[in-house]
């Protein structure tokens, strides 16, 4: 395990205590170029229903590897994808 980096949490406790920790913000801002690190910091704040500022870290994920030749790109355009399928379903019910 890297130094300084919280181990996950036990069996059985709170994901969003997992979630809660600060480690996907360090490491946007360690390496705020990094399209994986960007989306897996919109999903963090997508599961804490953060959902502009997840779909911003989408967003900046997508204009850093515009090529669509970086897995962690290519995750945040599905979910970006998926969270406007979701909202069209939602204004029109």
């Amino acid at each position: 395990m890297e130094r300084g980096a919280l181990p996950p949490p036990a069996p059985g406790r709170c994901a969003r205590q997992w979630l809660d920790r600060p480690q996907p913000a360090l490491a946007a801002a360690r390496k705020p170029d990094d399209a994986s690190i960007r989306a897996n910091l919109g999903e963090v704040l997508l599961r804490l229903a953060r959902f502009e500022e997840a779909s911003a870290e989408f967003q900046r994920a997508l204009a850093l590897a515009p090529d669509g030749r970086d897995p962690g790109a290519n995750r945040a355009r599905a979910i970006l994808h998926g969270m406007e399928v979701a909202m069209r379903e939602l204004n029109a019910a």
